[in-house]
């Protein structure tokens, strides 16, 4: 998805059956930790996407998601439960939430949309980099990177609106359920 490397989904918490059932669902995926403290120490730049389960033996996965996020770590994620939450997983620090046990090829494509997602926040980031550092010289070079960034972002962004919204926002039991 980003290019230079591949983006990479970490996968933390659940047993160790569904952590081996769930690595086995997706591509690019960096692997699997059992507690928050293991993907704390897993955690490297080039995790762009994070599926928790809620059951964390050792801290909540909320608390694991903003303790990566505090570290500087930039990424998606997902909480995987077996009950709907009753709090705003957005105020949570997640992007999407799927009921466990999940479909391989529901949980395959939230990972892609979550993947897709930061590639738009890294695009976005590069442009405004781009456009700031340019907006002095206004110079034929600048206006051409400018260009190439917007055309950057544009592109992710085309692939945010071409991904199922349904994956990525599964976030009702309709929708998980297959309606």
């Amino acid at each position: 998805m980003s290019g230079s490397a591949p983006d990479t989904t970490l996968v933390v918490g659940g047993s160790a059956a569904e952590r081996e059932r769930w690595t086995g669902m997706l591509a690019d995926v960096d692997g699997a930790v059992a507690d928050g403290a293991a993907a704390l120490d897993r955690f490297a730049p080039d995790i762009e996407a994070l599926l928790v389960h809620r059951g964390l033996p050792e801290r909540t996965a909320p608390a694991l998601v903003s303790a990566a996020r505090e570290r500087g770590f930039a990424f998606r994620a997902a909480l995987l439960t077996p009950e709907a939450p009753t709090a705003d997983i957005v105020a949570l620090g997640f992007d999407a939430w799927l009921l466990t046990p999940v479909d391989s090829e529901l949980l395959a494509r939230t990972a892609e949309g979550l993947l897709a997602c930061r590639d738009y926040d890294r695009a976005i980031s590069a442009l405004y980099e781009v456009a700031s550092e340019g907006a002095d010289g206004g110079t034929d070079a600048a206006r051409e990177q400018v260009e190439a960034a917007r055309e950057r972002a544009d592109a992710a962004l085309q692939a945010i609106e071409t991904i199922d919204r349904r994956a990525l926002l599964a976030n009702n039991h309709s929708v998980v359920g297959g309606e």
